[in-house]
């Protein structure tokens, strides 16, 4: 039983009763969570905006489309490297989002990062460019840099682990003061990805030290695609409980929000809007009203525009129970 409550009082049974003066809410046991006179969810809704023009353009796009939380990229997503940020647009990006009230937001590393393989070439741009965006999100105020964890390329599961685990060891001394956190996202486990196993993740932190510095982000679509069936609630509360029996719940700390293209353990990463794809409405459901994550980010990243964005938050936003 997840119980999670304040101001209550007991009956002579034992249980957990409403206090008239004091009410807050319920806890009933033998449910996982309850979905009834819960505390507000915290605003944590979001998506994935485009940078085009101006990184100052970011947030006023995300609160455009309603945007609680936004992710971004804090660079051209498919080269190595890019031009500084400036004082002046890091600073101007920072009055942007509190002028549009936003929170917990994220950047995702580019595409090209690979720090599991055991290519050296590839491997040392890949782990300078991780630390080149590392201090990006940093200067930015962000909280977050969501990265792939990478891919093997035919060097074995183990070995690109173990490459993935060192690397990170070797960055986490240099942002160990920052105010950011990395995040490992799932992967679905297309080609010699890895990373699309609880266990892996956990091993990958273990290699770096159990550093409280690095958390996962649950891609949905990524996790379905790798076989955890998520689309019923039993479903749902048992990939959680292995989650937190593997990795721990503390170090979940975002989440991208993604229906499927293709079905479970079909190991193909295929985003779909929210509802109209193999996982169905139900787990997004649980999801944004489960309390255990009531504040942690969630960002969306569905296939469309701007508008298709809108939305799929305005579909999230009618399932979360507390407006």
């Amino acid at each position: 039983m997840h119980v999670i409550y304040k101001n209550f009082v007991k009956e002579d049974s034992g249980s957990l009763c409403i206090s008239p003066q004091r009410t807050q809410y319920y806890s009933f046991p033998n449910t996982p969570y309850n979905l009834y006179n819960m505390p507000e969810m915290a605003k944590m809704l979001g998506a994935h905006v485009s940078i085009a023009g101006s990184i100052v353009l970011a947030p006023e796009r995300g609160a455009g489309i309603g945007c609680e939380v936004i992710q971004m990229f804090s660079k051209n997503q498919r080269s190595w490297g890019d031009k500084p940020i400036t004082l002046e647009s890091a600073e101007k990006f920072k009055l942007k989002m509190k002028e549009m009230k936003l929170s917990s937001s994220a950047a995702h590393a580019a595409y090209l990062i690979n720090i599991a393989t055991a290519k050296k070439d590839v491997h040392e741009r890949s782990k300078t460019a991780l630390i080149d965006e590392i201090n990006r999100v940093e200067q930015l105020g962000l909280d977050y840099l969501i990265f792939h964890p990478g891919s093997h390329l035919d060097a074995g599961l183990d070995n690109g682990v173990k490459m993935c685990g060192d690397t990170l060891k070797d960055v986490v001394p240099l942002f160990e003061k920052y105010h950011m956190n990395l995040l490992i996202e799932t992967a679905a486990g297309q080609g010699s990805n890895i990373g699309f196993r609880f266990s892996d993740l956990a091993r990958i932190m273990n290699i770096a030290n159990d550093s409280k510095k690095i958390g996962i982000c649950v891609d949905t679509c990524h996790i379905f695609a790798a076989g955890y069936d998520i689309r019923t609630e039993s479903g749902y509360e048992t990939i959680f409980k292995e989650i937190d029996n593997v990795i721990g719940l503390d170090r979940v700390m975002a989440f991208h929000l993604n229906d499927s293209k293709t079905g479970v353990g079909s190991h193909v990463d295929r985003h779909e809007h929210i509802g109209k794809g193999y996982i169905g409405l139900k787990p997004f459901e649980l999801l944004v009203n489960d309390q255990r994550f009531a504040k942690k980010p969630m960002y969306l990243e569905t296939p469309g525009d701007l508008e298709d964005y809108r939305k799929n938050l305005e579909l999230l936003k009618k399932l979360r129970k507390i407006q």
